[in-house]
């Protein structure tokens, strides 16, 4: 699902640890010297991209509200298509305004970016994103692992065409609720084991990643989420939604921050994407759920 401009302004604001603003920017439509800092991150999953874009020599005092003299545009390397970016101003909680540039148009997976901020009259501003290529998400195979106090049920999920494990994932359950006999959903973050020899560790085999989804201890969270207790087999789940996120290489922790020619700051981007899928009714009694009626 695409997100609204007024959030995706909120995100990258605070994911960027920027100081606060109001979600208003105003469109303006030129004098800047030397170069800039770039802010920001490119989202596939977005429908609006922004990058703050701060000369400068403005970066320890009040940016006026002149509009930037400057061309400010992305590139696509694989076809040399240009787009444009909106020029905007954004005031922040300490008073200060700042230019948020914005994009509507479509930032694809596989792809490698550069964005430049380009004045007349001074060398331009520039770095190189690749967006993270993305690729079919499918359920696994169905078993049991043995742990310390019980054995518990597990399913694979499989990212396919992919050279490393990805960022982050969640596991996003829906389910009705039997007190409310509402449909509801819970939300659970995996953490990626470190331990080698760990049986919850995802594995990368050829340009597959596959990890397990620990079926039986996540029930045991969604019981413990609407205090029930572990015998209950009375809550309906409907569906489980994987959701998968994978971040530029500049954006790991282990790889140098992005390089701004004739600049600072960073720019990096994110996938995002999604697989849901069902268990069958046999699979769910196994598990300790009830099955929706059909």
């Amino acid at each position: 699902m695409k997100r609204s401009r007024a959030t995706w302004l909120s995100l990258v604001l605070l994911l960027l640890a920027l100081t606060g603003c109001d979600d208003t920017i105003t469109p303006i439509s030129g004098d800047v010297d030397g170069n800039f800092t770039l802010n920001g991150y490119l989202d596939v999953d977005a429908d609006t991209q922004f990058v703050r874009v701060t000369p400068v020599r403005f970066q320890f005092e009040q940016v006026d509200a002149t509009p930037l003299d400057a061309r400010v545009f992305t590139r696509d390397l694989n076809t040399g298509q240009e787009v444009v970016w909106q020029d905007s101003l954004v005031r922040l909680d300490d008073g200060r305004l700042d230019h948020l540039f914005f994009s509507t148009a479509p930032v694809a997976s596989g792809i490698t970016y550069e964005f430049v901020v380009a004045p007349p009259d001074a060398l331009p501003t520039s770095t190189r994103i690749l967006v993270p290529p993305t690729g079919p998400v499918r359920p696994g195979a169905f078993g049991t692992r043995a742990t310390a106090v019980e054995t518990v049920f597990v399913q694979d999920i499989a990212l396919e065409r992919v050279d490393e494990a990805p960022d982050g994932l969640d596991l996003i359950y829906r389910y009705v609720d039997p007190t409310s006999q509402q449909p509801d959903s819970l939300r659970i973050t995996y953490a990626f084991s470190t331990d080698e020899n760990s049986q919850w560790k995802g594995t990368l085999s050829g340009r597959d990643w596959t990890f397990p989804v620990r079926l039986t201890n996540d029930r045991y969270a969604l019981l413990n989420h609407l205090e029930r207790p572990s015998s209950d087999s009375t809550v309906v789940l409907l569906g489980v939604t994987a959701e998968i996120v994978r971040l530029s290489p500049n954006w790991r922790a282990n790889i140098p921050r992005s390089i701004v020619i004739n600049g600072y700051g960073f720019i990096g981007a994110r996938t995002r994407y999604q697989h849901t899928w069902q268990l069958s009714p046999g699979r769910l009694q196994q598990i300790g759920y009830a099955a929706p009626e059909r």
